[in-house]
């Protein structure tokens, strides 16, 4: 058995040796007697024969001895174009290196091994009827392995491409597509496919800087460098490329990135692109960019080679948002801290074309809020945001954070800074190039104290005009519901705001602005409010103020302050007593309503009332806030004693009030008269019928004594 095996080897190595001294003497008798250059004109007309075009070779062929391979160099090709493509050659090399299998040359085959094209120029071109210049250049049927792929000539004869390795290095590749109206360039390529050997796979090495045109348009041109190394086979009978261990580097730049640089590292696991339907799938996708990972476990891709409709299931985290917002030229606003957007986590179904991106079933984490719903990013050139999202908490006081500048509109160096809208700190600018429609539920929405229970709204911006509406929600015990227009569309920013509160405790709200010891008044209120103005700054708003405010107020009480304080002595003269604050230093009232009408900044009210159990206050007036003064006169009394008038007037911070006691003696005095009048007339009347009276009688007597007298 062991002779067996050694005569065996012992075979395999003189058949290995008788191989290997058959190849030198082929070699050594091509060197000496093969011309390669007695082949040019052959070549050449088989090359046109074969794709219908012209091919120059303009240097001479060289030949390359690399066993067991047979190499020949040119300097310089050329192939024409296809007709009705133009006049510039549809390829040109500045130096082409090709090797063909040594052993097959012996029996009069053609056997390509690898090709080499340095400093290529290859210009691929689909017209807008959908025709290409590369179409007679594909075989009629696809090979089934990319290193066997066969010519039959007429007389019989083959020439048998299996190429193992084709390279492009210092190369260009443009390519015109008028159907899609875009193009697409790659510079300085490198490219290397190779097939491994005893494989059916051809791997992909690629290195080149690209310049993609999505519309044809130069401000939507980006800039790339990309790296890409992959794997993938043929599969004729699904007629498929099969592609594995994927990974692509990328490097974006240009004017559709605002300039800006922006980098990323995608690797995926297996893919399969459909040539008939023209369709890609992609398993296990990661997506390094802007500091964010996205993964998906599925990736499909719709018309990849025209207009590519991506979808599948995203998971990301480390994503910041002012980063991506900028990448769509969405700017954050200052009144945005930047920290508060910079942490992202989310997941969802996405699909992304060139309209736009949709993500449904939505579950997202920043900070402390929980986001679920739907969105859409729509018109890309210009954005449109769609959603219908429920947070579980909003608290506004970390994405919001209005600074309390100057509304001068210069900075410290004396340049021109953007107009930023007043008491939110927005800019102008910003707000008139958003274009929204937002759906909001939010279980908990604070700011600083304030805290509002299940808000719900509706927020549609365009062109300027934002519109909120559909805002209700709970506050403080009550509830609200509200709507507000801002139109900055124009020179000059208009407002308008409807708002209607029931059953609120004032006093709790106001706690929250200021001290609870001194908060003015405190009851269970209803409000209703319908206000406009117009203005940038705060000098222009306030004096534009007009519209309607009605209060009414059950149950509360006033803070003895300047106004409280003239209502308490008012009812300490009318009821006898000595001035002196009540139950905390508070005025308790039943009932306090009243309404404001608002022109120019100044709200009028003549229809004040109060009533503080056995006493009653009624007044008119008004408040001038652009000068930031009040005037009112009050009028207090009771069932029974007269009123005493009360005049408030001065700036809010330094009211005075005026009690006038001497009506309230004229009227004692008055009471007094009218009292005595009537004491007196009461006499005079009653001394009138005594005196009547006895007249009367008298006068009674007499007639009947006469009467007696006649008939007697």
């Amino acid at each position: 058995m062991i002779a067996q095996a050694a005569r065996v080897l012992r075979l395999l190595g003189f058949s290995a040796l008788a191989l290997l001294l058959l190849s030198l003497l082929t070699l050594g008798y091509l060197t000496f007697t093969f011309e390669p250059n007695d082949y040019r004109d052959a070549l050449e007309d088989l090359v046109e024969k074969r794709t219908g075009r012209a091919f120059v070779l303009e240097g001479d062929l060289e030949l390359h001895l690399d066993p067991p391979h047979v190499g020949f160099e040119v300097h310089g090709i050329t192939l024409d174009n296809a007709p009705g493509f133009g006049q510039d050659p549809m390829l040109t090399a500045q130096r082409a290196e090709i090797y063909l299998l040594a052993m097959p040359l012996l029996f009069g085959d053609l056997h390509v091994h690898s090709i080499h094209l340095e400093g290529a120029q290859l210009r691929l071109h689909r017209k807008s009827s959908g025709s290409v210049n590369w179409h007679a250049l594909l075989p009629v049927s696809a090979p089934s392995e990319f290193q066997a792929y066969e010519l039959q000539e007429d007389d019989g004869s083959s020439i048998q491409i299996s190429v193992q390795s084709l390279q492009l290095s210092n190369s260009i590749i443009a390519f015109w597509d008028d159907l899609n109206n875009r193009r697409l360039r790659l510079l300085n390529l490198d490219l290397d496919l190779s097939s491994p050997p005893l494989s059916d796979a051809i791997q992909v090495e690629l290195d080149s800087e690209v310049m993609l045109w999505p519309d044809n348009a130069a401000e939507s041109r980006v800039n790339a460098h990309a790296a890409l190394s992959s794997q993938f086979r043929w599969d004729r009978e699904e007629q498929a490329v099969e592609g594995s261990d994927t990974r692509l580097n990328l490097r974006l730049a240009g004017p559709a990135f605002a300039s800006q640089q922006l980098e990323s590292a995608i690797a995926m696991h297996s893919f399969q692109w459909d040539r008939d339907d023209d369709t890609l799938q992609a398993d296990e996708v990661q997506v390094r960019m802007l500091g964010a990972e996205l993964q998906t476990e599925q990736l499909n891709v719709k018309d990849l080679s025209g207009k590519p409709d991506i979808s599948g299931h995203v998971q990301a985290t480390g994503i910041d948002v002012s980063q991506w917002l900028h990448l769509w030229e969405l700017e954050r606003p200052e009144a945005i801290p930047s920290g508060a957007l910079n942490d992202l986590a989310l997941s969802g179904d996405f699909r992304f074309h060139l309209h736009g991106l949709h993500v449904s079933g939505l579950d997202a984490q920043l900070n402390d809020t929980r986001i679920r719903g739907d969105l859409s990013l729509l018109k890309l050139d210009y954005p449109h945001l769609s959603a219908n999202l429920h947070l579980n908490q909003l608290p506004l006081s970390t994405y919001w954070a209005v600074s309390r500048k100057d509304e001068s509109q210069e900075d410290a160096s004396g340049d021109s800074v953007a107009e930023t809208l007043p008491f939110v700190g927005l800019p102008i600018d910003w707000l008139r190039e958003q274009n929204l429609d937002i759906r909001l539920e939010i279980g908990h929405l604070s700011w600083k104290d304030i805290a509002i229970e299940q808000p719900r709204l509706k927020l549609v911006a365009e062109a300027g005009r934002w519109d909120l509406k559909e805002l209700i929600g709970k506050l403080n015990g009550g509830s609200f519901v509200a709507d507000a227009q801002l139109d900055v569309s124009g020179g000059i920013p208009e407002y308008q705001l409807n708002l209607d509160l029931s059953q609120l405790e004032l006093g709790g709200l106001l706690t929250h602005f200021i001290n609870p010891d001194a908060a003015p008044i405190e009851g269970t209120t209803d409000l209703e409010m319908s206000l406009n103005a117009r203005g940038l700054k705060t000098q222009t708003f306030l004096p534009s103020l007009s519209g309607f405010v009605g209060l009414t107020v059950r149950n509360g009480s006033l803070r003895i302050g300047e106004v409280a304080s003239a209502v308490e002595g008012a009812v300490a003269a009318l009821q006898n007593r000595p001035r002196q604050t009540t139950t905390k230093g508070r005025l308790l009232f039943d009932q306090l309503s009243a309404s404001w009408h608002a022109n120019d900044g100044r709200l009028l009210n003549h229809d004040l009332n109060l009533d503080a159990g056995a006493v009653n206050v009624t007044g008119r007036g008004h408040v001038d806030l652009p000068a930031g003064l009040l005037e009112y006169q009050l009028s207090v009394g009771s069932e029974d004693s007269p009123r005493v008038p009360v005049r408030i007037s001065g700036p809010f911070d330094d009211l005075s009030h005026s009690l006038d006691l001497s009506a309230l003696a004229k009227a004692k005095i008055e009471e007094e008269v009218e009292s005595l009048k009537k004491k007196t007339q009461e006499e005079i009347e009653e001394k009138v019928q005594e005196k009547l009276s006895e007249e009367m009688e008298e006068k009674t007597g007499e007639a009947v004594q006469k009467i007696l007298n006649r008939l007697f």
